[in-house]
């Protein structure tokens, strides 16, 4: 369900970003479906990686020891850090992956699993690469189509885009956690 949820996130991004920026979208005739299923068990195995160490056991820990958001800021903090260590900008990190930390995070607090946060992480990164690489890869599916290199009003528009819908998904992951918390406490006081 996490990856299903991942990859919703990232087709309903890319139908906004088809609406929103001035390039004609194109299906990208050197795809070649081996190397997108090739993508997809990297991301899988990249990305589990990733999500043991980000949301495993120590993140856990923090979060009896300092509480949920505090252990969200700095999980994702450290998360940011490590994308600028492999290659990120500071901006992009500390923006777009601060947000999927979070994201995460969420998801696996609600159900206390990894792999639903791994589902929504490697659905998220994978689709990307589907849908919206700009120039495309041969694994990219369809994605906008541009003979010159994108203004920085459309390079801004799309990261408006990607991370405004990433933090709604926050924002509406927080609302489940919360209520799902709430109704936790109700349920434990009314068998105490």
């Amino acid at each position: 369900l996490g990856f299903l949820a991942g990859a919703l996130l990232v087709a309903v991004i890319a139908a906004v970003m088809y609406v929103a920026l001035p390039f004609p979208w194109q299906r990208n005739t050197a795809f070649q479906p081996r190397l997108a299923v090739w993508a997809l068990l990297y991301y899988l195995v990249a990305n589990g990686v990733e999500e043991l160490v980000f949301r495993g056991y120590a993140f856990d820990r923090m979060i009896a020891a300092i509480g949920h958001w505090p252990a969200q800021i700095v999980t994702a903090l450290i998360f940011a850090l490590y994308h600028v260590q492999h290659g990120w900008t500071w901006g992009n990190a500390l923006i777009g992956t601060t947000l999927g930390s979070i994201l995460f995070g969420l998801v696996f607090v609600r159900w206390r699993s990894v792999p639903a946060a791994l589902g929504v992480h490697a659905a998220g990164n994978w689709m990307r690469d589907l849908l919206l690489a700009d120039p495309a890869t041969a694994k990219t599916f369809v994605s906008p189509f541009s003979l010159t290199r994108w203004a920085p009003e459309d390079v801004f528009t799309a990261r408006v885009i990607w991370n405004g819908a990433v933090l709604l998904a926050c924002v509406g992951m927080a609302v489940v956690v919360y209520r799902y918390r709430a109704r936790v406490g109700r349920a434990t006081l009314a068998t105490a």
